[in-house]
């Protein structure tokens, strides 16, 4: 068995590809038979090991730069465990990598099947201005047709909640699932939800539904054509909000500056209908400051932390501003189906409340 190549070209692919989330198998050759085999199997050991070590040499001063740099283990998981396990796959001998692999992470980290945990981000709500934001938004399909969307307006309030110092987001706009206003109330210090509200006006009589959330479970209450509630177990971490409210509050809440890197993690949409996805994230999405950069959009020109998001196949960027930190446009490519799509949403008002 071959032990992995170790050029700087290959090195530097492997470092690149892990950045933005790819599987990396480093190749390992054809199984080797009887007493040869097995001594083969001794020194791809040693030579594994020692592969290991200067993957994650070069990881850990890649990474200088991070915010958080990440453990000999984090790096070495995140370098050789593909290697490992596509030699275990193959029907090879399990070697000393994937040993080590799963006694420090288990089976699914150190096999692929699951990501090596990440430290949580750090956000702070205090950061996030009490204002008044109307985005718009347009979607470019195959380079040709072009869809101007109507404006959807976010109206966050710093306050507080039962004791605790909130922020409340109210959004209001086009009917989206028949819901054209719901609003959202978040704990300050690290953005967990503590009460979701929404409203069907296209019900009769009007529908409306609340979520109220604690440490360690959700319970809806429905009214309208259907009356009912539930409770329903519900995994809290910082940050770790849908999508449609992540714009608004969370990458606002990041502590961007240079070099900054990380991991946001996405909940499922707030409905009894979607619990069973509660206890775990929705998705998670990677994160890096990629420069400083002035913009401008119908709001005005904005100095901004330009944000490379997500993972190849899905291209986007979003640019924050520095000095209120909300965001003032994002723009994302991708496919589907084999038709492109080019969608961007950017800032139109921005009215700052006083504090």
């Amino acid at each position: 068995m071959e032990p992995p190549s170790l050029s700087a070209e290959t090195l530097a692919s492997i470092i690149a590809r892990r950045e933005l989330g790819e599987r990396v198998a480093l190749p390992l050759g054809d199984e080797i038979a009887s007493a040869a085999r097995r001594r083969r199997w001794k020194i791809t050991t040693a030579l594994s090991a020692i592969a290991a070590t200067v993957i994650a040499a070069l990881v850990l001063q890649h990474r200088a730069l991070a915010s958080r740099a990440p453990s000999v283990d984090d790096a070495v998981a995140f370098a050789s465990a593909d290697s490992a396990c596509e030699s275990f796959h193959g029907g090879s001998d399990p070697s000393a990598l994937r040993h080590l692999m799963v006694s420090a992470f288990g089976v699914a980290v150190a096999c692929g099947a699951e990501p090596v945990p990440s430290a949580p981000i750090e956000v702070d709500g205090s950061q996030i201005a009490a204002a008044t934001l109307v985005y718009g938004s347009r979607t470019v399909t195959d380079g040709a047709f072009t869809s101007e969307h109507a404006a959807s307006t976010f109206v966050i309030t710093h306050r507080v909640w039962n004791g605790v110092p909130a922020l409340l987001v109210v959004r209001t706009g086009p009917l989206i699932t028949r819901v054209s206003v719901d609003s959202l109330t978040v704990a300050e210090h690290d953005l967990i939800p503590l009460h979701w509200a929404s409203w069907y006006p296209t019900q009769k009589p009007v529908g409306s539904m609340h979520a109220d959330f604690d440490s360690s479970s959700v319970s809806f209450l429905l009214a309208g054509r259907v009356d009912t509630a539930g409770r329903f177990p519900y995994a809290q971490a910082a940050g770790r909000l849908p999508w449609e409210w992540t714009k608004v509050l969370v990458i606002p809440g990041l502590k961007l500056a240079p070099g900054w890197r990380g991991t946001i993690q996405l909940a499922a949409p707030y409905h009894p209908h979607v619990h069973v996805e509660f206890t775990q994230a929705w998705a998670t999405i990677p994160l890096r400051v990629t420069g400083r950069e002035t913009i401008t959009v119908p709001a005005g020109k904005f100095d901004c932390w330009k944000l490379s998001a997500g993972p190849t196949n899905y291209a986007s960027t979003i640019w924050v501003s520095t000095e209120n930190h909300f965001v003032v446009k994002s723009r994302s490519e991708h496919r589907f189906d084999g038709t492109e799509f080019d969608d961007t949403i950017y800032l139109e008002e921005a009215a700052i409340s006083p504090p």
